[in-house]
């Protein structure tokens, strides 16, 4: 190792008491060598500096004025010493071989500018969670790729070289993106460099009540502001022939449209909303059957879509009772 292997290791907090003393030890727990740990708090209320007080001396702990995620990070990277970058979210946890995968992964790729891999999901108490694995982890030139979808789900895992920040800027800190940061940022690293895939699953990402993607009409208004922000300004784009960008956009909207339908407002049973969404879906894939009746079961009074929904979880239920 040199000096210049230095992975500086940015945890932005707000308010991350439940969790984050865990979150920093799997950091200092880590086999790789040299890291630095920069834990940003964003103005949090609670005592940060208590909590972590175990471990503060291996840290350098950082207090700002509070500004949003997008900020601290930010921050962190400002003040970081080190050639590479990883984030680490206040509630996720990285498992001990975890820089020294992605690093094996990025000397190996001298030419890419990050390095990614697919989170594993846990729950609060930090239980394995059920989860479907994509079919495809795009590697290499992935623009395109990413542009049809997000395909990096948390900052956790991820490894950045810190000169591409000169290149593409830091993190947008605009509240009209604050949930999409993330995505922002792969798009316009993969508009000019190369990304990775580490088939490493070294990073446990954790879903809990106080997860900032519970905000979901946040969370949809700025990823259509991401969308659009990358359609207008990388410079990708335009080597996409017109009738090839028509397909993505078209595919992605429908896709994200259908997404947050059903995995969030249909769920908070907010079916006016849902029937918004679901009419996107009729006019993007109008011969698209499925469509048509689930716009068709959102438009019947709110009361009886839940009968149906009741009848629906009874008759799941019984299935499992009595599989024979």
């Amino acid at each position: 190792m040199t000096p210049n292997d230095l992975i500086s290791v940015v945890i932005p907090t707000y308010n991350g008491s439940k969790y984050i003393l865990s979150t920093v030890l799997s950091a200092l727990s880590q086999t790789y060598s040299p890291v630095e740990i920069i834990v940003v708090d964003d103005g949090s209320t609670e005592d940060m500096a208590a909590v972590l007080n175990p471990v503060i001396g291996h840290i350098n702990y950082i207090r700002q004025e509070n500004s949003g995620p997008a900020a601290a990070r930010n921050h962190g990277i400002l003040v970081s010493k080190g050639e590479y970058i990883a984030f680490l979210d206040h509630d996720d946890h990285w498992l001990p071989e975890n820089l020294t995968d992605k690093m094996a992964v990025m000397k190996n790729n001298p030419e890419c500018a990050m390095v990614y891999s697919y989170p594993e999901l846990i729950d609060g108490s930090g239980m394995a969670l059920r989860q479907e694995y994509p079919l495809i982890f795009p590697s290499g030139e992935v623009f395109e790729e990413f542009l049809l979808s997000n395909r990096i789900t948390t900052f956790s895992a991820t490894l950045i070289r810190k000169n591409i920040f000169e290149m593409v800027g830091m993190l947008d800190e605009r509240p009209e993106i604050t949930c999409c940061d993330d995505y922002d940022m792969w798009l316009r690293i993969a508009d000019v460099d190369k990304i990775i895939f580490s088939p490493d699953r070294n990073v446990k990402y954790r879903l809990h009540e106080q997860n900032l993607l519970k905000n979901h009409n946040l969370s949809f208004c700025s990823h259509l502001n991401v969308f659009e922000k990358a359609l207008n300004e990388c410079s990708t784009v335009s080597q996409i022939s017109q009738k090839k960008l028509s397909k993505i956009v078209n595919e992605h909207l429908y896709n994200k449209y259908w997404s947050y339908a059903f995995k969030f407002y249909y769920d908070m049973c907010n079916y006016k909303m849902t029937r918004n969404l679901l009419w996107h879906c009729v006019l993007s894939k109008p011969f698209n059957f499925r469509n048509w009746i689930y716009l068709l079961l959102c438009s019947l009074p709110s009361s009886f879509i839940t009968s149906l929904r009741s009848a629906k979880s009874f008759v799941k239920m019984i299935v499992l009772i009595c599989p024979d």
